[in-house]
């Protein structure tokens, strides 16, 4: 269950990411080429580059980190709760069950 959580955190931490990334590539190709054909920004170009494409990405991230990442704790918190493990316990349960995933005994 926590492995399905994980990876569809994963998952969709990725789409936001990639969705950020197309949000302003749509803007910046598609939109302001044809909307507004004489649109410049008289700032250092290093600086709009830098904004646009880094900044813009890393803040769809974190948004979307900020909305799925809860659904993981809650799961992760529901199983500590109902098998009465501790944070170290659920570590060190959780370093056996990848050892033993690696060496195939599952």
């Amino acid at each position: 269950m926590l492995r399905r959580n994980y990876k569809e955190y994963v998952d969709r931490s990725f789409n936001w990411t990639f969705g950020g990334l197309a949000a302003v590539f749509f803007v910046d190709k598609v939109l302001l080429k044809f909307k507004y054909p004489n649109f410049r920004i008289n700032s250092p170009r290093p600086l709009v580059f830098a904004f646009k494409w880094l900044l813009c990405p890393c803040i769809s991230y974190s948004i979307g980190r900020g909305f799925f990442m809860n659904d993981l704790d809650r799961s992760q918190e529901s199983i500590m709760d109902k098998y009465n493990f501790g944070f170290e316990d659920f570590q060190q349960a959780m370093r056996v069950w990848d050892r033993a995933e690696r060496v195939g005994r599952l």
